[in-house]
């Protein structure tokens, strides 16, 4: 059952009253997200959602988002490149030792 004066649709409503409808939308879809999640479902987007949640640390942090640039192409991992294998990692770990020593 949907209780519309719950503080965060009450919250909403005040975002949609000030004309932030963008920022509304993603609201009510990260607060159905959370309570499909908490229902036992699972997400068709996972990944979205574990964006949207990112963003709001970042928010909550004072993270300025307006001065957010998009990362380089470069430094973004290649899809065609495989992911390190576990047995890599400790080679790795003796790697980084060896450096700091």
């Amino acid at each position: 059952m949907l209780c519309v004066q719950h503080s965060h649709l009450v919250l909403l409503q005040v975002l949609l009253d000030e004309d932030d409808k963008e920022r509304a939308r993603d609201l009510a879809e990260l607060l159905y997200e959370t309570s499909l999640l908490t229902s036992g479902f699972a997400l068709e987007q996972p990944k979205d959602y574990a964006s949207k949640v990112y963003t709001l640390m970042k928010i909550a942090l004072g993270y300025d988002l307006a001065e957010e640039e998009p990362a380089p192409a470069a430094a973004a991992p290649s899809a065609a490149a495989p992911a390190p294998a576990a047995a890599d990692s400790s080679s790795s770990d003796q790697q980084h030792q060896q450096q700091q020593q």
